[in-house]
C-alpha cells in the first residue's frame, strides 16, 4: 500500500540527499515502518493459524479415509470368495515358492484376517518348489575350525529350511500335492543334502500328484529309484531330469524302480535317463503323456519308438527324438492312438515314413515336426506320411521349411485343409559339428519363403490354399533364406482383402489372419507397423524384427504352437536360500 511522501519524484534517481533531508526521509519512513512490521506480525500470526488448520484437516482426512476404509467392499467379502481370489493368486507356470513377495507367503502379511484365511486353505499350499541350498565349497587351506562352524552354520540352514517345508505341506491336510525340487549341487558334491530332503518328504509321498525332481548325485539317484510303488498311489505326473555324468552300470536299481511304476502314473518325462528308455519297466499302457528325449547311454531308436507307440493306446501328448534308425524292425507293426492330440518328434532316422505308414492318429490337432536330414527330390519327405494318417483333421503345424522341399509342401498343405497355425520353427535340435558343416554346404532354395507366401497368397483365379489359416509364424534366423517386406506386406494383404470379400466361384471362404510374426527378416524397406495401423486397430497382432534393428526381447520367444509348458511348467530357479528365517516367520 502507498503512502505520502515528499520525496516521490526523486526516487529511483541518483539524488544525493542533505542532512537535513536524511531526517526527513527517516521521519518520512517511521509510520510505514511501523504499518509493515504490524503486517508481518499479522501475517505470521494467520501463517501459524493455517498450518494448524491444515493440521488438523490432514488429521481428520487420515481418520475419515481410515473409517472409509472400512466401507470397502473387499472386507465385506465372505471368506468362501477371499478363498478363490487367493486361488488365482497362485503363480501357473511353476510351483509355489518361499517367497514373502509371491503368494501365498505375500497373503499371510496383509491382515490378520487374511493370514487365518490363507493358512485355513489347504488348496494353497498345495504345491511347492523346492530350491536345495548350495553346499559350502572352500578353496585353498582353511581352518578346520572354520570349516566346522560354516558347516554348523549349513546344517543349521538346511534344518530350518525342512522344518518350514514340513509346516508348508502339514497346511495342505489331505489335498494332492504338486512339487518341484531343484537342486544346484553337481554330482561330485561330497555330503548332498539332498537324501535329507527326501527323507522329510516320505510322510507327505502318499498325496504326491505331480513330481519334478533333478538327481544330480548318486546317493539321490539310489534313494527315489529305492523307494516302492505303495509309496506313490497317487502319483500322476512324474519329471525326472538327471545329471549326464550319472551312468547305467552305476544305477541298475531303476529297471525296477518302485517310482516309475507307480500304479497311477500317466504322465512321463525323463532327461539323460541313465538307461535305455524303452527298456525300463513302466506300465505304458496306463500312460497317456509322454516326453522321451533318450538317455545319456544312446539316443532313441526308430525301433523303440515304435516300441512306444505300440505299448501307450492311451497317449494323448507325446514329445520324442528318434536319433537314428538302430533297431529298425523288418516289419513295421500297424499301431492305433485314438486319442493323441499333440505329438513333437525330432527325427534323424530315414525309415520315419515306414514307421507311420500303418498308424492310425486320427485326433492329432497339434504336430512339431523337426527333421535332421536334408530333402532328396526322389524322396517324399515322412512329414507327408504322417499327416495323410490325421484324416485332415491337423489344426496346427510347426516345422523347418528348410529341410522341405516346395513340392512336399504344396502337398502337405493339401493334406492340412483345416490347418488355423502354421510355424516355421527349430526345435531343440542340435547338430554336431560335422553336421553342420554339411548343413552350410548343401544348396538351399534363398527364396523358399518368398515362394511360400506366394502360394499362401489367395487369388480369384487360382486355388485358394488353406483357408481356414489365421496365424503365421516364421522365426528367419539361422535359416538360409529371405524375405522382404514387400512380400509379407502383399501375403497379409491379400489374405485381408480376400477374407472380407465374397468369392462364391471360389468355393473357399478364407478366414482372416489375427496374427503374424515374422523375425529375423532383412533389412527394413517399409514401415510394415504403419502399412497394417488397419488391421492392427481391427485386432491382428503383428510381430516383426529386421536384422541389424532393435526389437523386443520378449517378441523372439513366439509361442510354437506345442503345449508343453501346459503340461510340464518349467522349474523356477529364482529362489534362494537368503531369508530363509524372514519367509519362516510368515509360515
Amino acid at each position: 500500500m502507498a503512502f505520502f511522501s515528499p520525496f516521490k519524484s526523486v526516487l529511483r534517481t541518483n539524488f544525493v540527499p542533505s542532512q537535513s533531508e536524511v531526517e526527513a526521509l527517516k521521519h518520512t519512513l517511521e509510520a510505514p515502518s511501523a504499518g509493515s512490521r504490524a503486517l508481518a506480525d499479522r501475517l505470521a500470526f494467520l501463517m501459524d493459524r493455517l498450518v494448524e488448520k491444515q493440521r488438523t484437516r490432514d488429521a481428520l482426512a487420515q481418520s475419515i479415509d481410515a473409517h472409509r476404509n472400512l466401507l470397502t467392499p473387499f472386507r465385506t467379502l465372505p471368506d468362501d470368495v477371499l478363498t478363490e481370489i487367493f486361488l488365482w493368486c497362485l503363480p501357473t507356470v511353476h510351483e509355489a515358492v518361499m517367497d514373502e513377495t509371491e503368494a501365498p507367503l505375500l497373503l499371510t502379511t496383509v491382515c490378520r484376517r487374511w493370514r487365518i484365511v490363507a493358512h485355513q486353505m489347504p488348496r494353497l499350499w498345495a504345491s511347492l518348489h523346492i530350491a536345495m541350498p548350495h553346499t559350502p565349497r572352500f578353496r585353498g587351506r582353511v581352518a578346520s575350525e572354520r570349516m566346522q562352524e560354516i558347516q554348523g552354520v549349513f546344517q543349521d540352514s538346511v534344518r530350518r529350511h525342512q522344518r518350514a517345508i514340513i509346516l508348508w505341506l502339514d497346511r495342505a491336510k489331505v489335498c494332492p500335492l504338486s512339487i518341484s525340487i531343484h537342486d544346484p549341487n553337481a554330482s561330485w558334491t561330497a555330503d548332498p543334502p539332498a537324501p535329507s530332503y527326501f527323507v522329510i518328504l516320505l510322510p507327505f509321498m502318499a498325496r504326491i500328484r505331480r513330481l519334478e525332481v533333478d538327481i544330480n548325485q548318486q546317493l539321490a539317484s539310489d534313494y527315489l529309484a529305492g523307494l516302492p510303488s505303495i509309496f506313490f498311489p497317487n502319483l500322476r505326473a512324474l519329471v525326472l531330469r538327471f545329471n549326464r555324468r550319472l551312468r547305467s552300470h552305476l544305477v541298475p536299481i531303476w529297471n525296477q524302480s518302485g517310482l516309475l511304476n507307480a500304479p497311477n502314473l500317466q504322465c512321463l518325462s525323463v532327461l539323460l535317463f541313465p538307461l535305455c528308455f524303452p527298456d525300463i519297466r513302466v506300465n505304458w499302457s496306463s500312460l497317456t503323456h509322454i516326453v522321451a528325449t533318450g538317455s545319456s547311454v544312446r539316443k532313441l531308436s526308430i525301433g523303440d519308438a515304435l516300441k512306444i507307440f505300440v505299448g501307450c493306446p492311451k497317449l494323448q501328448y507325446c514329445d520324442i527324438d528318434i536319433s537314428s534308425s538302430l533297431n529298425a524292425p523288418a516289419v513295421y507293426l500297424p499301431f492305433s492312438l485314438p486319442h493323441l492330440h499333440t505329438l513333437s518328434i525330432i527325427s534323424g532316422s530315414t525309415n520315419l515314413a515306414e514307421l507311420f505308414q500303418h498308424a492310425d492318429i486320427p485326433s492329432l490337432r497339434n504336430l512339431l515336426f523337426f527333421p535332421r536330414t536334408y530333402p532328396a527330390q526322389s524322396q517324399r519327405s515322412p512329414l507327408l506320411t504322417i499327416l495323410a494318417r490325421t484324416g485332415m483333421n491337423l489344426e496346427r503345424l510347426t516345422t523347418n521349411i528348410q529341410f522341405l522341399t516346395l513340392s512336399d509342401l504344396l502337398e502337405c498343405f493339401d493334406l492340412v485343409p483345416a490347418l488355423t497355425h502354421f510355424s516355421n520353427g527349430h526345435g531343440n535340435v542340435s547338430y554336431s559339428p560335422s553336421q553342420r558343416r554339411m548343413r552350410y554346404s548343401l544348396p538351399v532354395a534363398p527364396r523358399m519363403v518368398s515362394a511360400l507366401l506366394g502360394i499362401l497368397t489367395p487369388s480369384r483365379d487360382e486355388r485358394v490354399y488353406l483357408p481356414k489359416l489365421q496365424v503365421v509364424k516364421f522365426d528367419m534366423n539361422g535359416l538360409q533364406m529371405q524375405v522382404y517386406d514387400k512380400e509379407i506386406m502383399g501375403f497379409v494383404r491379400g489374405r485381408m482383402e480376400f477374407a472380407s470379400e465374397t468369392h462364391a466361384e471360389v468355393g473357399a471362404q478364407v478366414v482372416p489372419l489375427t496374427r503374424v510374426s515374422f523375425m529375423g527378416i532383412g533389412e527394413k524397406e517399409l514401415d510394415l507397423e504403419k502399412e497394417f495401423a488397419g488391421y492392427v486397430a481391427d485386432g491382428l497382432v503383428l510381430e516383426l524384427s529386421h536384422l541389424g534393428g532393435p526389437f523386443d526381447a520378449w517378441k523372439v520367444n513366439v509361442d510354437r504352437g506345442c503345449h508343453y509348458a501346459m503340461f510340464y511348467p518349467p522349474p523356477y530357479y529364482g529362489q534362494t536360500q537368503t531369508g530363509i528365517e524372514q519367509v519362516a516367520e510368515y509360515l
